[in-house]
């Protein structure tokens, strides 16, 4: 399987939310309008794709963001510098072949 990372854009926000389900409980689900502002906002927002098929997506925040959540508080109160991974989820039918 050919596999392409790129930046996540609009167009892919229906299959990352169907990633986020699918990886759910282990990721946080989006609200409504999230994705699109993750993809404008986030220091790192990068899908897997084959063919025209999302397989997964990588959401991260460096340094300088507030109100994310108590994890990337930690962070920020501590180090001046980093790359908070948020979210990682691949989609269940392709766990085990190295995309994530």
């Amino acid at each position: 399987m050919e596999l392409a990372i790129r930046a996540a854009r609009p167009a892919d926000r229906e299959a990352i939310e169907a990633l986020n389900l699918e990886g759910q409980p282990g990721v946080s689900p989006f609200l409504p309008g999230e994705v699109e502002l993750c993809i404008a906002r986030a220091t790192l927002f990068h899908v897997a794709e084959s063919g025209s098929e999302l397989r997964g997506y990588l959401l991260a925040f460096g340094a300088g963001f507030s109100a994310i959540g108590d994890e990337y508080a930690w962070f920020s109160l501590r180090h001046p510098a980093f790359l908070y991974v948020d979210s990682i989820a691949v989609a269940r039918a392709h766990w085990r072949r190295g995309i994530g």
